[in-house]
């Protein structure tokens, strides 16, 4: 997963399979080469201050690059209004 640039989600909520610092560790591996990422489900892991801290000084490290601005602006505004559009035809 760490040479995958593309990955949005990551949950591994209550995986007890992974220890608090393979958590850690895996993931600023992770975020060290996938600038993407929206949600990180990481309840019920147990995991205490120190072992995310490492994860929170990743985030925000790289600015967003101003050239990108304008097309990533466009496809929020096609997001949402295909989601604007999915609530009408739930309800």
């Amino acid at each position: 997963m760490a040479n995958n640039s593309s990955i949005k989600v990551i949950d591994i909520s209550s995986n007890r399979e992974f220890t608090p610092s393979v958590i850690s560790s895996s993931l600023t591996e992770i975020l060290s080469s996938n600038r993407v990422i929206e949600y990180f489900g990481l309840s019920k892991l147990n995991l205490e201050t120190d072992d995310i801290l490492p994860l929170f000084e990743l985030f925000g490290r790289f600015p967003f690059p101003e050239d990108q601005v304008e097309s990533h602006l466009a496809e929020l505004k096609k997001k949402t209004a295909i989601e604007e559009k999915n609530k009408k035809l739930r309800q």
